[in-house]
């Protein structure tokens, strides 16, 4: 004889308190579970998002990181001349057009682009005031006319693009203000940050999306050259018509002789910058597993004695006559909706979140509450719900039913 569904919906409502207690300790463990595993997301999706499979990074020969590398302006016209005669580049107007369809077209020179970058010591808010921030952030001195489009997931946010026109305008990254430790709004449009002695106002926001750029500060490149008094740069983009070609480019520029550079895949490169985290990112994986499995064996505690405690009523319905199969079933049936419910919550719960900002050693990234994150979520929730009770209403049901009766 199978137990009626009506039976374990009226238990749901008649224990209304140890419902809603085990449906709250799901929930909580979940939670836990799910900014656990959006933390981990989060900080493996920016790392893995950097770079282009279609650019190259030129850097000085022995330097292990653009910000150590060391570019002549010679080596950048040299090295301009001969991939123009030697490679293809991208085909004219194709990486404008896609971001700015009334722009003018861009010519194989301009998809060769130099950055400088350097940390300042900024400040924030009114000067004199007692609450003004000061925070060390990162510059990159860009050219106005080419940066922004070798990127294609790169996109105008808010406001416009630097020019080479402007003085003392910026343009910030849309986490620029996370890896400083502000707020949003001092970072707004419009608004103006002090460094070298000078102040600049921002005139645009980039998304990067989720890269490590959309922590930094733009500035034009001849500008921040002035500043810090180099006629060099750090590094160098070049921009492909697909990744055959970004290869041609970097055997190439690994083979010259003229310049005495190298190069690399720029996915490869930011690749070889995150091994430098590996262990970070190995360490909050690790806290994230420990967590999780902690949480998840509490939930089932909490299964457990709510299942437990119902030895007597396992009794009474095998006196009925139930089978211990359809006792089972009803049990495991009854836990699981429990257990959805509190998958639910914590799932949302733990949404929360999203896209929230975390600052690390690196940079910033953001919590990453996706469908992979929301369905670990939901599978650690039915997990909870089927092994709790599966345990003890095995355990009930071997009870002789004169002594389940007499359980207390």
């Amino acid at each position: 004889m199978g137990m009626p569904l009506r039976y374990n919906i009226r238990n749901l409502f008649r224990r209304k308190l140890r419902t809603f207690l085990t449906v709250l300790g799901i929930g909580l463990v979940i939670t836990i579970a799910v900014v656990m595993m959006a933390y981990s997301r989060g900080l493996l999706y920016s790392l893995r998002n950097n770079g282009d499979p279609e650019n190259a990074m030129v850097l000085s020969r022995r330097a292990t990181d653009r910000g150590f590398s060391s570019v002549k302006q010679a080596q950048f016209d040299i090295l301009s001349a001969e991939l123009m005669d030697q490679v293809a580049f991208s085909e004219p107007g194709a990486v404008r057009g896609a971001k700015d369809p009334d722009a003018d077209p861009m010519d194989s020179a301009d998809l060769v682009t130099p950055y400088l970058s350097h940390s300042f010591l900024m400040q924030f808010g009114d000067d004199g005031e007692e609450d003004a921030a000061t925070r060390r952030g990162l510059v990159l001195g860009v050219d106005p006319e080419r940066a922004f489009f070798m990127h294609r997931t790169f996109s105008v946010k808010e406001g416009r693009l630097l020019t080479v026109e402007d003085e003392q305008a910026v343009m910030v990254g849309s986490l620029a203000w996370a890896r400083l430790g502000l707020q949003p709004d001092d970072l707004q449009l419009g608004a103006k940050l002090r460094f070298s002695g000078l102040e600049w106002k921002i005139v645009g926001i980039f998304d990067a999306s989720g890269s490590g750029a959309d922590g930094e500060i733009w500035v034009p490149l001849d500008e921040l050259r002035t500043i810090l008094n180099r006629s060099d740069l750090n590094f160098l983009v070049v921009r492909a018509h697909d990744e055959a070609g970004m290869l041609e480019i970097v055997d190439f520029v690994n083979e010259s002789e003229q310049t005495e550079l190298r190069a690399v895949s720029e996915q490869e490169y930011y690749r070889g910058y995150a091994e430098s985290f590996r262990t970070f990112a190995m360490i909050g994986g690790i806290m994230a597993l420990i967590i999780t499995l902690g949480g998840v064996m509490v939930g089932m505690n909490t299964m457990y004695t709510a299942i437990s405690g119902r030895t007597r009523e396992i009794g009474m319905l095998q006196v009925q006559g139930f089978s211990k199969r359809s006792i089972l079933g009803s049990f495991l049936l009854e836990s699981l909706l429990i257990a959805l419910v509190g998958g639910v919550l914590g799932c949302a719960l733990g949404s929360i979140v999203n896209g929230m900002p975390m600052q690390v050693t690196m940079g910033v990234f953001v919590f990453r509450v996706d469908t992979l994150v929301l369905a670990l979520g939901m599978g650690l929730a039915v997990a909870i719900g089927l092994v709790g009770a599966f345990i003890p209403a095995i355990r009930a049901m071997r009870i002789r039913m004169v002594e389940a009766m007499r359980y207390q």
